[in-house]
């Protein structure tokens, strides 16, 4: 079912449905943060990254929508950073699109990110 994680700024855990068998995957928006110029962010992990070619395919499908004002995916660190304009619900399709494309998605866990 769901997983427990850490957003970045909070210390409240926080409840993911990370399902990709049919359901929507939910509790992303949970996650979400409002940057200072009034959009939305969102950093996840994303597995099964292993070349050029892959963090093309999730940043240009993620870009070509009319709502995103940035999609950037760190090779090294599998670290997927979007950006937005529109409900902080969106996280959750936005998610799902890049699990459509072949990947799994998980949060960010800062916490667990700072003690490695």
């Amino acid at each position: 079912m769901g997983r427990a994680v850490v957003s970045d700024n909070v210390s409240v855990c926080h409840e993911v449905n990370s399902t990709m068998n049919g359901d929507p995957l939910s509790g992303y928006e949970s996650l979400v943060r409002l940057t200072p110029e009034g959009s939305y962010s969102l950093h996840v992990i994303v597995s099964g990254v292993h070349c050029a070619g892959c963090i093309q395919k999730i940043e240009s499908s993620l870009s070509a929508l009319p709502d995103i004002e940035g999609a950037r995916l760190n090779f090294s660190t599998r670290r997927l950073n979007i950006r937005w304009r529109g409900p902080a619900q969106r996280g959750n399709e936005l998610v799902a699109l890049v699990n459509t494309l072949g990947y799994e998605v998980r949060p960010f866990d800062a916490r667990a990110h700072l003690e490695e």
